[in-house]
Order: C-alpha cells, then sequence, then structure tokens
C-alpha cells in the first residue's frame, strides 16, 4: 500500500471515529455536559459547520473547530486548545449557555502552519471531551 493511501486511510479513519463519537462531562453543579458534534470545517453558515473536512489548504485561510453541546445544564467555560505537532499554539476560551450551545473557534492559516495538527476540547473540569486532528497542507 503506498504512503499516500497509507495517509488517506487514517485520516478517514480517525475523521469517522470523531465524528460519530459522543461525549459527556459532568458540569461544575453537577448536571451532565453532553457533547453533540465536535467537527473541523472552513466556514460557518447559519449557526452551523461548512466543508467539513480533515485536510485545509493554506487557500482557505482558517481552520475552524466547531462545537455543539446538546445538553448544558448550567453555565460553563470550555475550552479548544489548539496544537501543532506537540505544541500548544492557542488556548481558546469559550462560555456555554444552558439548555443547548454551540461555538467555534479559528486560527488564521499560514505558510508556517504546513504540518498535523490536533484540537483537544476540554470541559470545565480539566476533563478532554474530544480531539479532533487534521493537517494543513499547500
Amino acid at each position: 500500500m503506498s504512503n499516500y493511501r497509507k495517509c488517506h486511510t487514517f485520516y478517514w479513519t480517525v475523521f469517522f471515529l470523531v465524528f460519530f463519537s459522543g461525549s459527556q462531562a459532568v458540569s461544575q453543579e453537577g448536571g451532565v455536559l453532553t457533547l453533540g458534534e465536535a467537527v473541523m470545517c472552513e466556514e460557518i453558515k447559519g449557526r452551523k459547520p461548512v466543508n467539513k473536512t480533515i485536510v485545509f489548504s493554506i487557500a482557505a485561510r482558517r481552520a475552524i473547530c466547531f462545537t455543539s453541546f446538546s445538553k448544558v445544564p448550567d453555565k460553563v467555560i470550555i475550552f479548544h486548545n489548539w496544537y501543532k505537532y506537540d505544541k500548544l499554539i492557542a488556548k481558546v476560551r469559550l462560555r456555554l449557555q444552558p439548555p443547548q450551545w454551540s461555538s467555534f473557534s479559528s486560527i488564521p492559516l499560514k505558510e508556517k502552519d504546513k504540518g498535523p495538527w490536533r484540537v483537544e476540547v476540554i470541559d470545565p473540569k480539566g476533563e478532554l471531551l474530544r480531539v479532533l486532528r487534521f493537517s494543513v497542507t499547500d
């Protein structure tokens, strides 16, 4: 199997695992915070992710991490932690409101940003809810 095909298969496997799994975390007040959807995309239109992807071209100009919580029992803060390789590049604080909430964060894409990335979605207690992996290319 060629390296391209192995890489392509790996990215699609990761995409399906991330896209179809759900996460829950206990909020500060004891209710259950439920992460319904977490995806990488190129745009947000009408509060929805558009052009979901795991490979971003520099021409896209930015990468967006979209998260949607189907249950938010209390006002809480979550984080989108952006990593290039294993270096933390950005830590974005997002406020969620009951009863459900969607939010997103993004980074601008530049030539120097090529390579593997990940976004860790972190709950109010610092627990990992989801990891979204993606790559930046030409």
